[in-house]
């Protein structure tokens, strides 16, 4: 037995954590995202911290007309407990490809949250874990290019199920990486009209309406800039060779504070992505 598999999830987990509470708006949610720079939160009702939900930056973004959390959020949320083992949490990472897990009671009531961060700062980036990390990339990298519009960046991502992308020049060099935080950068929220027409029924007939009836419909939507994504991206990104340790790459992903690294070959060239939550795989094979 190693020392990984006598680990269990209240070790690492943060009590307490930042929430969103029902009822409340989009407002609400996307002012606490953009001031605590989290990209998910766990929903909860106000009056007695029962979890409900989770909502993330992406939520925000795709449902543009939507206003309140209890619809915005997911309902159907991954839990775990703080008893639970560390091969537990790990093979629900693994599972969903999720990166934030709500730790509740047997009563459901949120007492901490527990992360793919978490994991990686405190046990792989301290430890000796020397597979090469192109053993656990994705076989799949989906790429921007630095002039691409935002929206239809925002277009990529949700196709491609991502949450961030590698972005390439003309000369297909990685120029930056893009994530979902840095379309909150510069999230608008716009006043709309909508108009529904209400169709003629019952002509002829008493208390029929004669002609339509147009009713304007005050609404605020999300919208993203068409601006080039060279704007917003985080540039001269971090990047880590193939045949880097897993160690390594968290140690990379600690100092500067992200979860995600572009991985290139022995002449610079991009050839794919590895995030921290592809690396859980060392991890569970360690136990």
């Amino acid at each position: 037995m190693t020392k990984e598999s006598s680990l269990l999830v209240k070790q690492f987990m943060s009590p307490n954590p930042v929430r969103a509470v029902v009822p409340s708006t989009r407002t609400d949610v996307l002012s606490i995202i953009q001031t605590e720079k989290y990209l998910g939160l766990p929903v909860v009702k106000k009056e007695d911290d029962t979890l409900v939900g989770i909502v993330t930056a992406e939520d925000l973004i795709r449902q543009q007309d939507e206003t309140q959390t209890a619809m915005l959020m997911t309902r159907d949320v991954v839990t775990v407990r703080e008893d639970d083992s560390l091969e537990i949490l790990l093979e629900k990472i693994i599972k969903t490809g999720h990166r934030r897990f709500p730790v509740v009671s047997e009563e459901a009531k949120l007492v901490g949250i527990i992360t793919v961060t978490d994991l990686r700062d405190k046990l792989l980036a301290r430890g000796k874990y020397e597979a090469p990390v192109e053993k656990y990339m994705p076989s799949y990298c989906v790429v921007s290019w630095e002039d691409m519009p935002i929206p239809v960046a925002s277009e990529q991502m949700r196709l491609g199920k991502v949450k961030m992308m590698p972005v390439l020049n003309t000369e297909l060099k990685v120029t930056g990486i893009l994530t979902y935080y840095d379309f909150l950068k510069v999230i608008e929220i716009v006043d709309r009209e909508k108009t529904v027409d209400l169709q003629s029924f019952g002509e002829g007939e008493p208390g029929s309406w004669d002609s339509n009836v147009v009713l304007l419909i005050a609404t605020k939507e999300v919208t993203l800039p068409s601006l080039p994504i060279k704007t917003v991206m985080t540039t001269t990104p971090i990047t880590v060779y193939r045949g880097s340790s897993v160690s390594d790459a968290a140690k990379k992903m600690r100092r500067h504070d992200i979860d995600a690294l572009p991985v290139i070959d022995s002449d610079g060239s991009l050839i794919g992505i590895i995030r921290d939550k592809d690396l859980m795989k060392a991890l569970l094979e360690n136990l």
